[in-house]
């Protein structure tokens, strides 16, 4: 079995439509790891908000019982802008597996995301001067990828060059620019060491590996009759282009209530009167868009509490009405919904295209979610099953 760590759930769900296309029996497990004869598992352990220590520890009791030599190998999925906590997480899997060389490639060349001279650039633009530096819970505040992944009290960190050898002992985060140059460095692996970082490196792992890819992502997009609720919680612009893009086509639009954004502690009666009015539109229209289209706020604790907000009212929609086609933009979004509704376990269906995935909740059978990072931009062809009949 090939096991995934990841720290949210669309890292999660990125993965295993991946696997899908080199046709993998994939499982995705929430904040738990149970038996699977899938040939991947994915394991979401929803740490990124969490402290480093509690991170740490998180990962290190969920991997604790598993059986070492049931895994063929191990991968570490991890923000490809690094937020979160990937030292402490790596450090738990490193002990763990008895290793003591982790390879950290959080770059994607595909998506413009890339490590330069020691510097982090997305579309050629530091790091720190993009919209990342703007995220609520975890801003980028330097472009040095070192300075990112902080310093370790148990294992020597790096910064590999192009040229050079992955140490055999350590955590190093390899320079990368290209496709080629990370494919360069992905037959570099040996046993020794652990593969971590973003979606381009686990697609190489999986080249290198002699798996075969199918060409194409989604082929024909269907969605399924019945009501359609899309949940976007993410404060990207990709995010906010989406909505407003969307409600100039006529798709109906339920923004959070100003009473209930301003509120200072989660208010049952307002969200209630919230999920009535969004009813209320799927009832008529079939389909509605719910967001927060607010003011940003970089505080951790709004963005927190503005995600249970969100998540209350999705389920209170769910338990009044029958929802087939549930759509979340926002991993951190994503995991506050399942912990509401007690999903853990599910079934990828679909990879619509990059990081777009649909999959069946093992809990509810009828429902089919799709995940989105918020960064990510929606599928034309998925956007247009959107639009108003």
């Amino acid at each position: 079995m090939i096991l995934v760590l990841a720290d949210d759930f669309t890292g999660a769900a990125e993965i295993a439509g991946i696997a899908m296309r080199y046709n993998l029996s994939v499982e995705i497990q929430h904040k738990q790891i149970v038996p699977t004869k899938k040939e991947l598992l994915v394991v979401d352990t929803d740490s990124r908000s969490m402290s480093s220590a509690e991170a740490g520890e998180r990962v290190s009791k969920m991997i604790a019982p598993l059986p070492i030599g049931r895994i063929d190998w191990i991968y570490k999925k991890t923000d490809s802008v690094l937020r979160g906590n990937v030292l402490a997480e790596l450090e738990s899997i490193l002990k763990k597996m008895n290793k003591n060389a982790a390879l950290l490639i959080p770059a994607n060349p595909s998506l413009g995301r890339t490590i330069i001279d020691g510097i982090y650039y997305v579309n050629g633009i530091p790091l720190h001067q993009t919209e990342f530096a703007n995220d609520p819970e975890h801003p980028a505040k330097t472009s040095d990828p070192l300075l990112m992944l902080g310093k370790s009290n148990v294992f020597k960190t790096h910064l590999l060059k192009a040229k050079k050898r992955i140490p055999v002992y350590g955590i190093s985060i390899a320079e990368v620019s290209t496709i080629e140059e990370l494919f360069l460095r992905t037959m570099q692996l040996t046993d020794s060491v652990i593969p971590a970082g973003g979606s381009d490196f686990f697609d190489a792992i999986m080249k290198v590996g002699g798996y075969i890819s199918r060409v194409d992502f989604a082929g024909e997009i269907k969605l399924e009759k019945g009501n359609i609720l899309i949940v976007c919680g993410s404060t990207s612009e990709a995010s906010r282009s989406f909505v407003t893009n969307a409600e100039e086509k006529g798709m109906y639009v339920s923004e959070m209530p100003e009473p209930l954004f301003n509120a200072r502690q989660i208010q049952s009666n307002l969200i209630k009167n919230w999920s009535a009015d969004i009813i209320s539109i799927i009832n008529e229209q079939r389909k509605v868009i719910i967001t927060i289209n607010k003011p940003l706020i970089r505080d951790g604790h709004v963005s927190k509490r503005l995600r249970e907000i969100m998540a209350a009212a999705v389920a209170e929609v769910i338990q009044h009405l029958p929802v087939r086609e549930l759509m979340v933009e926002g991993g951190a979004t994503a995991a506050a919904i399942m912990q509401r509704l007690g999903w853990h376990i599910f079934y990828p269906l679909q990879e619509f295209s990059r990081g777009i995935v649909r999959m069946q909740v093992a809990e509810n059978p009828k429902l089919n979610l799709t995940i989105k990072p918020g960064s990510y931009a929606w599928d034309e062809k998925l956007i247009s099953q959107f639009q108003i009949d």
